[in-house]
């Protein structure tokens, strides 16, 4: 069995295997203690085991998260009821209510940017943009609040990174697999740390939002329409069970929440199976906050695109990603804008 010297390579290694074979069989071992996983990207394979009626319960590892109560890495009988509960706060019309939301973020975004790049046109990278407008793009729209007013801001966003990195460093490492080993590890001590910043920061907002909802009357069905409709807010008067979400299962959903234009061709994609391309997953299970994600990134995508040029000296097959339980790049500071 072949050893990695770090989880990127793991994950690098894994897709060349899967795009020659389409399927393999991943062992992680550690000492005499072995575990294996399945890992497929051929488009009918994917579509047999998302849609399988069976496969509705996540893996164990999504236990790590420690989300247990969001539809997220939720048990079957909690997401099933919740989910039903949540879908019709992302239908077309609050969808659509988030907008200016994006707009006003990208736009703030992108002066940054500008100001960031000056006059002499100098490189900077883009990843720190992305995600301080993302965070205030989630912010404003499902807790209702200006996130740079709230104290915790700047470490936030290092802080759940460093806390999903730890997630899935644990996923790739056998021996923490076992609650009471990890438990007396450093990473477990520092994950805590990092996962309860976070959760303190949400419930803090959440709890503003809660006063806000108590403290406003009732407005009429044609002024609500005209306003972003808050996803915490719809959230709270939520009912699953016939019971309200409690604090705990709030503060855990919010967390919840491209093609190459130059060389697209129509005719490419005819016949294409639906699973080629499947950023949000599949099936019953795929993510709630799609839609959302995709509106989210087109507003911001406009926005850059107007004002800004985008270059890189990186090519395609310099890409790196970094093993995580959100797919990203590894290229510190390799994608600049002039």
């Amino acid at each position: 069995m072949r050893s990695f010297s770090s989880e990127s390579q793991a994950l690098i290694c894994s897709i060349r295997y899967c795009n020659s074979s389409g399927s393999m069989m991943v062992g992680l071992r550690h000492g005499s203690v072995q575990s294996w996983c399945w890992l497929a990207s051929h488009p009918d394979i994917m579509n047999a085991v998302l849609s399988h009626p069976d496969c509705l319960k996540k893996p164990f590892f999504y236990d790590f998260v420690k989300l247990e109560h969001a539809i997220f890495a939720g048990h079957y009988h909690l997401w099933k009821t919740q989910r039903k509960a949540l879908n019709p706060t992302f239908n077309t019309r609050i969808l659509n209510s988030f907008i200016p939301v994006f707009v006003q973020c990208s736009r703030q975004m992108v002066q940054h940017m500008e100001q960031s790049v000056g006059d002499v046109g100098r490189s900077i990278s883009i990843f720190p943009f992305i995600s301080k407008c993302t965070l205030e793009m989630v912010c404003g729209t499902t807790i209702g609040c200006d996130v740079m007013e709230q104290p915790g801001k700047e470490t936030f966003i290092e802080n759940l990174d460093r806390w999903f990195e730890l997630v899935a460093k644990r996923m790739v490492s056998i021996h923490h697999y076992i609650e009471l080993l990890y438990r007396f590890s450093r990473d477990f001590t520092e994950e805590s740390e990092h996962r309860s910043s976070c959760f303190r920061f949400f419930e803090t907002v959440i709890e503003k939002a809660k006063a806000r909802i108590n403290s406003t009357a009732i407005e009429d069905e044609c002024e609500d329409y005209k306003k972003p409709l808050i996803f915490a807010d719809q959230l709270l008067a939520a009912q699953h069970n016939g019971n309200p979400f409690t604090d705990i299962e709030a503060t855990h959903n919010i967390y919840a929440m491209i093609a190459a234009v130059n060389r697209f061709l129509p005719e490419r994609s005819e016949g294409r199976s639906a699973n080629v391309f499947i950023p949000f997953s599949a099936g019953a299970r795929n993510c709630i906050g799609g839609r959302y994600a995709m509106l989210s990134m087109k507003v911001t995508l406009s926005s850059i695109l107007r004002r800004l040029r985008l270059r890189s000296d990186l090519q395609m097959n310099d890409l790196q990603f970094r093993f995580g339980l959100t797919l990203k790049l590894d290229l510190g500071d390799g994608g600049h804008c002039a």
